[in-house]
């Protein structure tokens, strides 16, 4: 449930309806659900499959339970997903704001930068662990492209299941070796084979390119222009010449350097008046305040929570691409 007391789906057709104007459309429904008539249940079409194996009709009703149920599951599944997915944005969004606002905060207050940077790391171990929760329990970005394109796929099949049950072309045990595949199909690693070879065989041509982003022409905001400058700030107590605070266009280029995949010349171009103040060295490497405990790790972490809605990223493009 949202701030504001939204859902992310409506409730389902079989589930207790909590809208007023539903209700007498739906009828009373018990909280575990609308119970099924003795002898209706898909344990009960099994049974009667299992009781008669070589019955072609009771293996037939066998199979059409068992995609009904595989259906409804699927869908709950991925409805799970989906409201997984928002709640994790959600508050991966959250997180990031409000690192980046402490540390914000702190870097005006001309707070220790060995407390900001310590501050940082916890923001960013945060983020890091709701990323690897998304990565490993959620099975694509859009969710919602991928239950479509499961759901087309899964009926096909269902389809020339149920053909071929009402022509009694099933036993038990053929109905239960493909309901056993059927319900295998909105798996996790059934998905993630199936993103794989969607992308494998996708058209190259259709592959989104970086040609359309809008990061090297976004506007500066009040927001970007805050942050660049206390990142300069917080810049300049990791460099081992940290006075005076290091410009938007230093906090820039050290961002470039230190994360984007840059030709050469961009890359000499914005490393020259670097080494010229003790920033960096001839051949790129951030000179850090000795004794310190920093290292490039800990400046890429510091750089990832300062880069608060791409504010870092953002300059660094106009850097690389003037306009």
């Amino acid at each position: 449930m949202g701030l504001f007391g939204e859902t992310i789906d409506p409730n389902r057709m079989d589930e207790r309806a909590t809208l007023a104007g539903a209700k007498p459309l739906q009828g009373e429904i018990p909280p575990d659900g609308i119970p099924l008539v003795p002898g209706g249940t898909f344990v009960d079409y099994y049974r009667s499959s299992q009781a008669k194996p070589t019955d072609a009709a009771a293996a037939s009703a066998f199979i059409q339970a068992g995609i009904t149920l595989s259906d409804r599951l699927c869908a709950a599944w991925f409805q799970q997903l989906g409201l997984a997915q928002a709640r994790a944005d959600t508050f991966s969004s959250d997180l990031a704001s409000l690192g980046a606002l402490t540390t914000t905060l702190m870097g005006f207050g001309r707070v220790n930068s060995r407390t900001i940077g310590a501050i940082s790391a916890v923001f960013l171990f945060g983020h890091q662990v709701i990323s690897a929760d998304q990565a490993n329990f959620i099975v694509a970005p859009d969710i919602g492209a991928v239950e479509s394109a499961i759901v087309s796929k899964r009926l096909n099949v269902a389809t020339q299941m149920v053909n071929d049950a009402q022509a009694g072309r099933f036993n038990f045990w053929s109905a239960e070796r493909s309901l056993i595949n059927y319900d295998n199909q909105c798996s996790h690693l059934a998905i993630k084979n199936y993103i794989t070879e969607s992308v494998r065989t996708a058209d190259p041509s259709k592959k989104p390119t970086n040609s359309g982003s809008n990061a090297a022409t976004a506007t500066d905001t009040a927001a970007d222009a805050s942050t660049l400058a206390a990142a300069g700030h917080i810049l300049a107590g990791m460099f081992q010449v940290g006075h005076p605070d290091l410009t938007p266009t230093e906090v820039a280029s050290v961002y470039a350097l230190s994360f984007d995949t840059l030709d050469t010349q961009t890359a000499n171009n914005l490393l020259a008046p670097l080494s010229k103040r003790g920033l960096f060295t001839s051949d790129g490497k951030p000179i850090l305040k000795p004794k310190s405990g920093f290292t490039v790790d800990t400046l890429k972490a510091q750089l990832n929570v300062l880069n608060n809605n791409g504010a870092l990223s953002r300059a660094a493009a106009k850097l690389e691409k003037p306009t």
